[in-house]
């Protein structure tokens, strides 16, 4: 630094004075120059001590891994085609276990397996390369369906019912839990309208041996009849109940019907849609064709429709119901009208 200065010095001393502003630059520049100098060796003394290791190399970005092969495993009456269709992930493709969740939720909500699940394992031929296998559990084929304690209703009776419900239960469809559970259901309104409120329905099957298929039994417990009991009206003013129950073509017991006396001798069967029409065609039609437009017919509630139970005593032992004593159910069907205004012509 001290050198530098005495450089300056000299210079100006041979210039003279009028040369003295450009030697002020001149020793700026120079001091600068000096400054660059000395601090020239320092940094290259300090890279030198680093090493190479002290310049920042770019890492080359790993590579995803890709899908070598899809494989499908336990799949026997469903082919390869339908099943890849399901799926959204293909050869080639990034792996990524998100798109694979996908897959297995579209191949479980196919409703074709009782058992779903994937396994990912490492290429052996590829590096950086997976394979994916899908592991599926088919769900047995219904190979035979059996009706068992039905007496109120006939087979073809069941089947017209599946059909009306749109229930796809038939021989060789899959065995689906959801389906079985919901033709139990539509077994058991049937009964109930052929008078067997109480009837149970249990499903069974049983696997046939060396198949995936199975035999499928409905198992049915019709119990105790349900008959018509009591009918009774309040609120009918214009008409007699007993006028009103013969209207009720449907529900009415069978009887022996004198002019100034009825003997009933059998009840019906129990039935809520035939109970439905008579009060709308039977007794509000008759009401209306008497000019009584605004009537409204309804069960009175309370009490409602009652089933209890019911004990005849019968006169001898023996095989005619007339006279045996038995034990039932009958539902008591208490009536409600309000019959507003009678419409008149003229």
């Amino acid at each position: 630094m001290s050198g530098g200065i005495a450089v300056v010095r000299r210079l100006t001393a041979a210039c003279g004075k009028a040369r003295l502003f450009r030697l002020r630059r001149c020793w700026k520049v120079s001091v600068v120059a000096l400054l660059v100098c000395s601090a020239g060796p320092i940094v290259l003394f300090a890279a030198a001590q680093d090493g190479p290791s002290a310049v920042p190399q770019a890492r080359p970005a790993q590579e995803t891994p890709t899908i070598e092969q899809i494989n499908f495993e336990g799949n026997r009456r469903i082919q390869r085609l339908v099943l890849q269709a399901r799926i959204f992930s293909r050869v080639g493709d990034p792996y990524n276990p998100a798109a694979l969740d996908r897959d297995y939720h579209a191949l479980w909500n196919t409703g074709y397996f009782d058992d779903v699940y994937l396994t990912v394992e490492d290429s052996t031929d590829k590096p950086n390369a997976k394979i994916v296998t899908f592991h599926v559990l088919e769900r047995p084929t219904i190979r035979r369906i059996e009706y068992k304690g039905n007496k109120s209703v006939s087979e073809s009776d069941i089947l017209d019912r599946f059909k009306e419900a749109k229930l796809a239960l038939t021989q060789d469809s899959q065995f689906d839990a959801t389906k079985i559970k919901k033709a139990e259901v539509l077994l058991k309104e049937l009964l109930g309208e052929h008078g067997r409120q109480f009837a149970t329905v249990r499903a069974t099957y049983q696997k046939i041996a060396a198949t995936n298929a199975v035999i499928l039994t409905f198992n049915i417990e019709e119990g105790a009849k349900v008959q018509v009991g009591k009918i009774t009206f309040t609120g009918n003013h214009a008409f007699s109940s007993r006028r009103l129950i013969r209207t009720m073509k449907k529900s009415r017991p069978i009887a022996l019907d004198a002019k100034f006396f009825v003997i009933d001798l059998m009840s019906k069967t129990f039935d809520k849609e035939k109970l439905d029409e008579d009060m709308e065609v039977g007794i509000r039609g008759f009401y209306q064709d008497n000019g009584y437009f605004e009537v409204l017919v309804d069960i009175q509630d309370p009490p409602g429709l009652q089933t209890v139970d019911v004990y005849h005593r019968g006169l001898v032992k023996g095989p005619i119901p007339v006279i045996n004593s038995t034990h039932g159910k009958v539902t008591n069907i208490p009536i409600k009208i309000v019959e507003g205004d009678q419409f008149r012509m003229g």
